[in-house]
């Protein structure tokens, strides 16, 4: 995945990030859900800086419902993709952005529910 992604860039990044997203959605097998995280994973920190700047939002938008798996590897790769899309990401308002819709947004969710329980 990494050749590919060093290789050939957008179009094929793009088509497999539609592949992997629909192997995460329909897929029960654990197995195969780390592995395709793991493969997101590589995915962001093999793209350079200007096909990070095209995939970051979409990357973070499929990684951010695995961010609180069950799993602690899915979780491991999640965290790991968010934390290279940042570090490789100039822009400190969309680190901003997407922090707040995703960790403050999700823990606020979560503090409400165990109030309510």
């Amino acid at each position: 995945m990494r050749g590919l992604v060093e290789k050939f860039g957008e179009k094929i990044v793009n088509e497999a990030l539609d592949i992997f997203e629909e192997i995460l959605e329909n897929v029960e097998d654990q197995t195969a859900q780390v592995g395709v995280c793991r493969v997101l994973m590589n995915m962001a920190s093999a793209a350079s800086y200007r096909l990070i700047s095209t995939i970051s939002a979409r990357l973070m938008g499929i990684m951010d419902n695995n961010i609180a798996s069950n799993s602690p590897e899915i979780r491991e790769y999640a965290v790991d993709v968010f934390v290279i899309l940042f570090r490789r990401q100039s822009e400190n308002l969309f680190i901003q952005a997407q922090l707040e819709k995703t960790i403050l947004y999700k823990l606020g969710g979560f503090i409400k529910a165990g109030k309510e329980d």
